[in-house]
């Protein structure tokens, strides 16, 4: 997208540093019903309230500074150890952030090594602006006459009372019993199996590399582009969970397969290897997880019926073949694109359908037919977005009332304005572009081009499709290539 492109070259200055992931920093939004988890970015109202977890694979002396409205505080100097999860604040306490602005939190080393951050923006403005009153008054809220002291709340100041040392995850040993090596699957793998969320429907999915994720054709459907929600901590509702966009890059109706590319890698979810001949046979034990009719992350035990090569099936429109296990593990709307897994953490087949009159009858497109899939040159890919312009745009330099740099443009050249630049970072913390793609002087996006430490930046995506007068949705996209990474 052109448009997209002239504005990364306005924040090419914004480059992107290199950041140690050996200590991790989460952040949890406090809310009524479940706290909802983030890792890079989250926007929230005045008032919300957060804290913090830090983890680390290895032993490391850290400390915790937040960067906001131009200063940079030290809260705290602590130790981290493997396999102990530390809380800041504790004890029922929590960091509340009542004013209007950009809040980073960094994790560096004792030599002064950034390991990690997360950025909190808090926004008291959630509606978007004409593009009458952009060229008049560039938005109050980011006038430099108004105060972003930073506000930040914490009950205690003593860090040492807020650490608290979580059982450590031990590892599980082998065992042939069924109890134990089904909770050993489940606990190993449940973070590989996504929600994936298509056109008012959902399904399940496996992840075979950080950024593919496998599924059956029916639970994408006709869409090109998916969401994808991972698995939320504990016990926390499925609605808090993070989600991300994904593309539908290639699929095969025959087989009823199709593979989804997200546009960030997951570092944090394992990988389900694909299994060979030797790892399957008929009467072996078999776990599959899904969303069976809803209910999230489910897990059921079952065996191996029978090994069906060339299998046809139709669901009504397709007719379908490819080689499928045949299982009595039970599969039911929600689990289709989900993973059969072996005891020993192979994938065998993706749970694809089953005989409604017959509970004990399932079945799953086999192992053999997944890597035909992959494997495949010729398999349809599915069409991408074509956004380019075929007219040279132009754009006129000028700035608004408050003196704020401001550029117009019209992208297509048509003589409607259809992007809006402000510069804003001289007093503010943000590169802001407002777009009116339809030309009916209402804008549907805006993008907010934001800095964090280290040299980093990420782009904030603001929607309103249909023109509602609120941002309907907000997502972060952090290689800033145009497309959502994560949805705020």
């Amino acid at each position: 997208m052109k448009k997209l492109v002239q504005l990364a070259l306005i924040a090419a200055t914004l480059m992107v540093s290199s950041v140690s992931f050996a200590v991790k920093i989460d952040g949890y939004q406090k809310q009524e019903d479940a706290d909802y988890q983030f890792s890079n970015l989250i926007l929230a109202e005045p008032e919300s309230e957060f804290y913090l977890a830090f983890s680390t694979l290895e032993s490391e002396a850290v400390s915790l500074t937040l960067n906001a409205d131009g200063k940079s505080t030290d809260l705290a100097k602590f130790s981290l150890e493997p396999g102990i999860t530390y809380k800041f604040p504790s004890n029922g306490k929590s960091i509340a952030l009542s004013v209007k602005g950009k809040y980073t939190f960094n994790v560096k080393s004792d030599d002064g090594e950034l390991l990690d951050s997360l950025v909190i923006l808090i926004d008291e403005d959630n509606k978007p602006v004409s593009a009458a009153s952009l060229t008049k008054n560039v938005v109050k809220s980011m006038s430099a006459s108004q105060s972003k002291a930073t506000s930040l709340s914490i009950l205690d100041a003593d860090f040492s009372k807020y650490l608290v040392d979580e059982k450590p995850i031990e590892p599980i040993s082998a065992t042939s019993s069924t109890r134990s090596a089904g909770s050993k699957i489940y606990k190993e793998y449940s973070n590989a199996v996504p929600l994936v969320e298509s056109n008012g429907g959902f399904g399940s999915g496996v992840f075979i590399k950080s950024d593919l994720i496998l599924t059956n054709k029916h639970v994408v459907g006709e869409q090109t582009t998916v969401r994808v929600a991972l698995k939320p901590s504990g016990f926390g509702k499925v609605k808090n969970a993070r989600r991300y966009e994904g593309q539908v890059i290639k699929f095969d109706e025959g087989k009823d397969l199709a593979l989804v590319k997200l546009n960030m890698n997951m570092k944090d979810v394992p990988i389900i290897e694909l299994a060979g001949e030797e790892d399957v046979e008929v009467a072996m034990q078999v776990h599959a997880i899904g969303h069976p009719r809803g209910e999230y992350w489910s897990y059921t035990l079952g065996y191996v019926s029978q090994i069906r090569p060339e299998y046809s099936w139709s669901d009504g429109t397709l007719q379908n073949s490819a080689d499928v296990i045949q299982t009595q593990t039970p599969i039911n709307p929600g689990n289709s694109g989900g993973p059969l897994i072996s005891s020993n953490g192979k994938l065998i087949g993706i749970n694809s359908f089953g005989q409604p009159d017959s509970p004990g009858l399932n079945f799953a497109v086999a192992y053999t037919s997944v890597k035909e899939f992959l494997d495949s040159k010729t398999s349809v890919v599915a069409p991408k977005r074509n956004s380019s312009k075929t007219e040279e745009g132009k754009c006129e330099q000028t700035t608004n009332s408050d003196g704020w740099p401001l550029t117009i443009c019209d992208d297509d050249n048509n003589g409607y304005n259809d992007r809006f630049v402000v510069d804003g970072r001289e007093f503010d913390d943000y590169l802001k572009v407002w777009f009116d793609r339809n030309e009916n002087a209402v804008f549907e996006m805006m993008i907010s081009v934001v800095e964090i430490d280290g040299g980093d930046s990420v782009w904030v995506i603001n929607f309103d499709s249909e023109e509602t007068g609120s941002w309907t949705k907000s997502g972060a996209d952090y290689d800033k290539d145009g497309n959502v990474d994560e949805w705020l």
